[in-house]
């Protein structure tokens, strides 16, 4: 198996700061339901930075970050696949893309059929199709003016880095430093069940392809593990609190999750389909008609608790998802245990 080492990044650090500042809500909900300890620490820093923030630049993130996740995660794939270290050096080669450049990667990376050169009126029908009509406005908005909208995330990337992020470096860097080197023995004790229980799927395939694969602990994205591919290097992301899940499967965990799960029609239907066969997420919108931002609900409650595993293919394809029968009858066995033993 090729070398592997779960690290930290400062770069990566900051780019999960922005978007957790664009999505707070989404992941103060998602611990709540998900069940999570939260962090004390993390929620103080976050308080303060949206008590210091101005209304500007709060829009400013809706806008560039929330509303346009590209400038989240093509941002991240040039941390990755280049092993950019500095924030200094970070900045300068994001800096360094001009607008049309930058949009023209944005489009092939949004997998939804279309380049950047493609009639406005094809661009608009695959990705309404895909990520609904506001998703498909905002990449014609940006299509007609890169250069703006690439100067406006300069801006934004700069003034967030010295007036948010800066003071908190080496706070991050002495939290992270220990935990690593805690995940990097348990990554190399046994590297697909590390991936298993933090990243909720199978990612066997990805470490033993010929690509690169680098793992990184993110301080404050806490909870949300991410899986990227771009070019020849896999990413993985995840939180610093994450690790919860290694005593979750210790213990079996979640029983009133488990049946609030198969309760829901929607959630079992889910589950029969990938049952039979994997699927890509957008394969299962249309099959089952619910919005993509319904299904992304549904199935990160499912990939939660592991009753499905997001299997990441080979060669950069997009992940699809497939039913863990293994661990969804010893969580169903785990919560009629706990009724019995109650």
């Amino acid at each position: 198996m090729k070398k592997v080492f779960v690290r930290h990044n400062m770069p990566m650090e900051f780019m999960t700061m922005l978007l957790r500042c664009a999505l707070g809500e989404h992941f103060k909900n998602y611990i709540k339901e998900n069940g999570y300890l939260k962090d004390d620490e993390i929620e103080k820093i976050f308080e303060a930075i949206n008590s210091e923030m101005s209304i500007f630049m709060k829009k400013d993130i809706e806008v560039l970050i929330k509303a346009f996740r590209m400038n989240f995660y093509y941002p991240v794939m040039v941390i990755g696949e280049e092993s950019i270290e500095n924030l200094g050096a970070f900045l300068d080669r994001i800096k360094s893309i001009n607008g049309k450049d930058y949009m023209r990667i944005c489009f092939d990376l949004c997998s939804a059929d279309v380049v950047f050169d493609d009639d406005d009126s094809l661009i608009q029908e695959k990705i309404a199709e895909k990520y609904g009509t506001a998703d498909a406005d905002l990449f014609l908005e940006f299509k007609r003016n890169p250069e703006e909208m690439k100067r406006r995330l300069d801006d934004l990337l700069h003034t967030f880095y010295t007036g948010y992020f800066k003071k908190y470096e080496s706070f991050i860097e002495e939290r992270v430093k220990e935990k690593v080197d805690i995940h990097q023995k348990k990554f190399q004790e046994n590297p697909e069940e590390f991936l298993k229980v933090i990243g909720n799927g199978d990612y066997s395939k990805a470490l033993e392809d010929d690509f690169e694969f680098k793992i990184y602990l993110c301080y404050l994205e806490e909870f949300t593990p991410r899986y990227l591919s771009y070019k020849k290097t896999h990413m993985f992301l995840y939180g610093f609190s994450e690790d919860q899940k290694f005593e979750w499967a210790k213990r079996g965990e979640h029983s009133k999750e488990i049946f609030k799960i198969l309760a829901d029609e929607t959630r079992m239907e889910i589950l029969r389909l990938v049952s039979k066969k994997k699927w890509h997420r957008n394969h299962l919108v249309k099959q089952m008609g619910l919005t993509s931002a319904t299904m992304t609900y549904h199935l990160n409650k499912l990939v939660s608790l592991g009753m499905i595993d997001v299997v990441a293919n080979e060669e950069g394809k997009k992940a699809q998802y497939a039913i863990n029968s293994v661990k969804l009858r010893t969580l169903v066995d785990a919560a009629v245990n706990d009724i019995l033993k109650g």
